[in-house]
């Protein structure tokens, strides 16, 4: 059996990290996660122990080898906790607004672009609610003018231009003439 190591989560962290890693999670399967995990432990922070009160409603169990079980053990502080939940709780964060953003781009609207995140990444409604994922996108996400429209309308316009050239309907040079009216803004 595995030495493992109890970390209190807010419960869309939970998710992400047993939906990726297993449970218990083995976090050697998202790099920067487990990098901040493993320096957490080996280096701990105690500046505001006394201050937090880490009431996190719930927990994930975390592989540790056994040579980093011997040398640091097995806690992390309660700063370190409160620290690893930040950056976890960032990284899901950026992940959610990248995702709507790059469907937004798509002409795909916000509200079908949250649900389509929380079922890909397996997020359910009680775990990471759609109105907290909306609201983390309304304050820090950035809406991408609908640009992709435009550049594939411009590259199936050129394919069909090439295919008319080819069949000789269209000349090279009347071809090249179109070709630079329609990117000319």
């Amino acid at each position: 059996m595995p030495f493992t190591c109890q970390i209190p989560v807010k419960s869309y962290i939970k998710t992400y990290i047993e939906n990726n890693c297993g449970s218990p999670a083995d976090l050697t399967q998202l790099p920067e996660i487990n990098s901040l995990f493993l320096t957490c432990l080996k280096s701990p922070r105690f500046s505001r122990d006394k201050q937090i009160k880490c009431n996190y409603s719930h927990s994930v169990d975390i592989i540790i080898s056994s040579d980093y079980f011997y040398r640091y053990g097995w806690q992390l502080s309660k700063t370190d906790i409160v620290h690893f939940n930040t950056r976890c709780e960032a990284f899901i964060k950026f992940n959610s607004r990248q995702f709507i953003m790059a469907n937004s781009s798509l002409g795909i609207p916000v509200s079908r672009s949250i649900r389509e995140f929380q079922a890909t990444f397996k997020f359910p409604e009680d775990s990471f609610s759609y109105d907290a994922i909306k609201k983390d996108f309304e304050r820090h996400g950035a809406k991408i003018p609908l640009k992709f429209d435009r550049e594939y309308k411009q590259e199936l316009f050129n394919i069909f231009l090439e295919s008319l050239s080819t069949l000789g309907t269209v000349s090279k040079s009347f071809k090249h003439e179109l070709d630079n009216q329609t990117r000319s803004p």
